[in-house]
């Protein structure tokens, strides 16, 4: 993580995590949903779609609800080779991730500069969510502490250049990093946004300003995109610092819920 860190620092782009994936990879199976059920000594076993069928007799450990679940994010599926476009790329709550990709042309209209832990790096988000960090940054300031962005808008051409870069020093497996991969990477939505609390990234989760803005954050429409606990779902490791954007509503919906954006709307 360490490597990667200081890699990303040099080419100024990407700062202060190890973006990855977990690979759950199971087979392809027929997308066509049938349903059985089946009866021994009066008890009925669950009834599954033939997908479904196929992902609990290879995780047997699951429950017939999280089987579900599962396959309803796609989780059975080979990330990346069976990704789907997105239909909406505008929308503030589409879903971008290994099984869900935008265009490669798709490029936000509306961005707008944030503060920056850099003034010679200036970091962008699309309008709404722009003016929602800028209301946060503004809170922390009454506060007593400076959140700033270190990261947000990154062109789609710009984060295939970034992954060749990576690849010279970490080999293929750049190519599991979903937020580093082309068409697979929230930055290019201008919806996502990394922060720095008083000058760094590397602050304890335990920080009583960063407790404060975890609270905070569902009320001005963003979310901790890649929570602990959730790496199963989303196939990226936990990322306190990487927030995204989806409208108060939404948020405080997650929130409430415990729901990453792959459980909300997989």
């Amino acid at each position: 993580m360490k490597k990667l860190f200081a890699i990303l620092l040099c080419i100024g782009m990407v700062a202060g995590m190890l973006m990855g994936g977990y690979m759950m990879i199971t087979s392809l199976q027929d997308p066509t949903p049938t349903t059985t059920e089946k009866k021994e000594s009066g008890k009925s076993e669950p009834i599954y779609t033939t997908r479904e069928k196929a992902y609990a007799d290879l995780n047997s450990s699951l429950s017939q609800d999280e089987v579900k679940k599962r396959v309803k994010m796609n989780l059975d599926k080979e990330p990346f080779t069976s990704a789907s476009e997105v239909k909406d790329p505008n929308s503030y709550t589409v879903l971008v991730n290994a099984y869900s990709k935008l265009p490669a042309e798709y490029m936000p209209e509306d961005l707008e500069p944030v503060s920056s832990i850099d003034p010679n790096y200036p970091v962008g988000l699309r309008k709404e969510s722009a003016q929602a960090f800028e209301a946060l940054v503004q809170e922390a300031k009454v506060r007593g502490f400076d959140l700033q962005a270190t990261n947000g808008f990154i062109s789609n051409e710009n984060i295939g250049m970034i992954q060749e870069d990576l690849k010279k020093e970490q080999g293929d497996m750049v190519d599991d990093y979903v937020l580093l991969r082309p068409c697979f990477s929230e930055y290019q939505t201008g919806l996502a946004v990394d922060i720095a609390i008083n000058g760094s990234s590397d602050f304890a989760k335990d920080d009583p300003n960063y407790t404060w803005l975890c609270e905070r954050l569902a009320d001005h429409g963003f979310i901790l995109r890649y929570p602990e606990g959730k790496e199963e779902y989303t196939l990226v490791p936990s990322m306190p610092t990487h927030l995204r954007y989806v409208g108060p509503e939404t948020a405080r919906r997650l929130a409430q819920n415990h729901e990453t954006l792959e459980e909300n709307l997989g």
